[in-house]
C-alpha cells in the first residue's frame, strides 16, 4: 500500500455499505485544518433519494464518518491551548471519527482513550490515528475513573446526552465542550460558564444539511463530585 495514498480500511468499507442506502457511498482520505487527516464519507452528490431512502440514510447515518463541526472547533482549540490536555490523560466521549482525539495525542497528552455507542466510530478513530501517527485507546462506557479531562462534542442537541455529560462531570475533574452557541445556551440558561473560544465552522463532508457554518462555542465543565 502506498503511504501517500492509502486505501481505505477494509472493515470500515464494510460496515459503512452493509446498509443498502449507503452500498454505493465511499471513504475518502481529507486534509484537514493542523495537518490532521481522516477517513470521511465519500457519497454521489448527483443521486436523488426518495423518503424512504432519506429515512434509512439517518437510520443508519455513519456519524463516525464526518468530521463534525464541534470536532473541528476542538482540534482548534487544543492547538493554541495545548496546556489543557499535555502530559493528561484524555477522554474523547462520542468521539465519532477521532478528530479531537487526534489532537490531543498531538498536543502531549500522556494517554487518550475513545468513547462511542457506535464500535464503528472507536475503530474510525484507531484508522484515523494510526493514519495521523498517534496512538489512542477504546475506552469502555463507565470506566472514567483514571482520566484527568474529558472532551466532549456536538452531543448537546440529543437530551439523551446530558446525563452521561452529568455523570462525566462528576467522574473527571476537568472538562470541554465544543458546541453551537444555541445548543449551549439551552444547557447553560444562566450563562455562567463563560466560553473559552469561539469560532464558525462547518461539518464535512458537506451534504445535505450539513453544509452551513455554525457558530461553536468551547465551554470549560464544571466539575460537580
Amino acid at each position: 500500500m502506498n503511504p501517500l495514498h492509502p486505501q481505505p480500511p477494509e472493515a470500515l468499507l464494510a460496515g459503512l455499505q452493509q446498509h443498502a442506502v449507503w452500498a454505493d457511498a465511499g471513504l475518502a482520505l481529507v486534509p484537514l485544518e493542523h495537518d490532521i487527516r481522516l477517513w470521511l464519507l465519500a457519497v454521489n452528490e448527483q443521486r436523488l433519494f426518495d423518503a424512504t431512502e432519506i429515512a434509512a440514510l439517518w437510520r443508519y447515518m455513519p456519524y463516525w464518518a464526518f468530521a463534525w463541526a464541534g470536532g473541528r472547533a476542538m482540534s482548534s482549540f487544543l492547538v493554541k491551548q495545548p496546556h489543557r490536555v499535555a502530559g493528561k490523560r484524555v477522554l474523547d466521549i462520542g468521539c465519532g471519527g477521532g478528530i479531537a482525539a487526534l489532537q490531543a495525542a498531538r498536543q502531549g497528552a500522556s494517554m487518550v482513550g475513545v468513547c462511542d455507542i457506535d464500535p464503528l466510530a472507536t475503530l474510525a478513530a484507531q484508522h484515523n490515528a494510526s493514519l495521523n501517527g498517534v496512538v489512542v485507546e477504546v475506552v469502555r462506557a463507565g470506566d472514567w475513573g483514571d482520566f484527568d479531562v474529558f472532551l466532549a462534542g456536538d452531543l448537546l442537541y440529543d437530551p439523551a446526552s446530558h446525563p452521561l455529560l452529568a455523570e462525566l462531570q462528576a467522574s473527571i475533574s476537568a472538562g470541554l465542550t465544543a458546541e453551537p452557541a444555541a445548543a449551549l445556551r439551552h444547557f447553560f440558561p444562566s450563562s455562567a460558564a463563560a466560553a473559552q473560544d469561539s469560532g464558525l465552522f462547518a461539518t464535512l463532508p458537506a451534504i445535505g444539511d450539513f453544509d452551513q457554518q455554525v457558530l461553536i462555542e468551547i465551554h470549560a465543565m464544571p466539575h460537580s463530585p
